[in-house]
């Protein structure tokens, strides 16, 4: 479903509802250069490509293979180009999107780890990050220009099970500022918010805060 957000952040509905094929969506992901969004379908092995026109109704594109247990998919800033990681599978793919026809196409298929379960890439293009919740690890992939496959180059050591990851956006500021984190909890179905320390970097003026709820399953940032 397609919102427009109001400016005190109201939510109202744009258009009708677009059936996911009843593929139980995973993730969402908004093509920063282009009319698309590419939401990972799960059940299916699958990304479906989505256009919107201006007034945010959806039409399907294509419905594109990517992978055992695809679950988590990242659009390059500039390039059109597209990454997905397969849990299952245990693979991460890359793939060219088409200009014209807004169709992807897959072009390298690699080992990605013990199953991988999100990918981003940074602000910058220049650097392609995954986890692994089977193997517990960060890893750190450089993208170049595209001719080539990502490169790994390196892998750090995670505690406890990894579930998600984010990358800051824009070049480190002038000033810090106070702004806000945002945990939600799948258990207790809770939402709570905290303050960031702009100093320091500190949540709620101290080094660490109790989660209310249980079982916290993703983070954000304002």
């Amino acid at each position: 479903q397609t919102y427009a957000v109001g400016s005190r952040g109201s939510l109202a509905p744009r258009g009708l509802p677009f059936k996911l094929y009843g593929g139980r969506p995973t993730s969402i992901v908004p093509d920063p250069q282009r009319q698309v969004l590419y939401a990972t379908l799960e059940a299916f092995d699958a990304f479906v490509v989505l256009g919107y026109d201006d007034a945010g109704a959806l039409s399907g594109i294509q419905l594109r293979q990517a992978g055992e247990g695809v679950c988590s998919l990242a659009v390059h800033p500039f390039e059109p180009r597209l990454y997905t990681v397969a849990r299952a599978e245990g693979t991460l793919r890359s793939f060219a999107i088409d200009e014209a026809t807004l169709q992807v196409a897959e072009v390298s298929s690699q080992p990605a780890g013990l199953e991988p379960v999100q990918v981003v890439v940074d602000t910058l293009g220049e650097r392609l990050l995954t986890i692994c919740r089977g193997s517990r690890e960060l890893a750190s992939w450089t993208l170049g220009d595209g001719s080539q496959p990502p490169a790994k180059d390196s892998a750090y050591a995670l505690r406890g099970t990894p579930n998600k990851i984010g990358c800051a956006v824009g070049d480190r500021p002038a000033a810090w500022l106070p702004c806000f984190v945002h945990v939600v909890a799948t258990e207790s179905e809770q939402v709570s918010s905290y303050t960031i320390d702009g100093s320091d970097g500190s949540v709620d003026n101290s080094g660490a805060v109790e989660l209310p709820g249980r079982t916290p399953s993703t983070i954000v940032l304002d």
